[in-house]
């Protein structure tokens, strides 16, 4: 951590506890397996946890992030609604991401994973004619 120079202090959080603790399965044990986990999505990001990012870029092969967003107290994107958000209710307010780790195999030296982001965001509200349009559709049997 010092060539980072971070504190360990935000390294205590169970969820990075978890992934610790499933590459030490995965990589030591095993060499292949999958890993998934709905976790707080600070880590993607946080200045806090780049070893936590290169521990799972150089322990797997594919790494895909689905970043469903909702964190209402992260300045670094007011407006971050979840996707679960709607008119009524303001879905998530944690941010959370579901992240799945594949390995196959041995890595090779200086192997880094293949990283597939794809971010969720609330979607926009569904406007009295588009609701028309799908009141007007026909269903077919196919």
């Amino acid at each position: 951590m010092a060539v980072w120079k971070i504190r360990k202090h935000r390294m205590n959080d169970l969820y990075v506890r978890f992934w610790r603790v499933s590459i030490e399965k995965v990589a030591a044990l095993t060499g292949r397996g999958v890993v998934t986990f709905i976790t707080n999505r600070k880590w993607l990001g946080g200045r806090s946890y780049p070893t936590m990012r290169q521990a799972v870029a150089t322990s797997f092969q594919k790494v895909i992030v689905d970043d469903l967003h909702g964190a209402v107290d992260d300045s670094s994107h007011p407006d971050d609604r979840s996707i679960f958000s709607t008119s009524v209710a303001a879905g998530i307010t944690r941010g959370t991401a579901i992240v799945t780790a594949v390995r196959t195999g041995p890595l090779s030296d200086n192997q880094s994973a293949t990283v597939k982001i794809r971010d969720f965001w609330e979607q926009p509200k569904p406007s009295a004619s588009n609701l028309q349009n799908l009141r007007s559709m026909r269903l077919t049997q196919g």
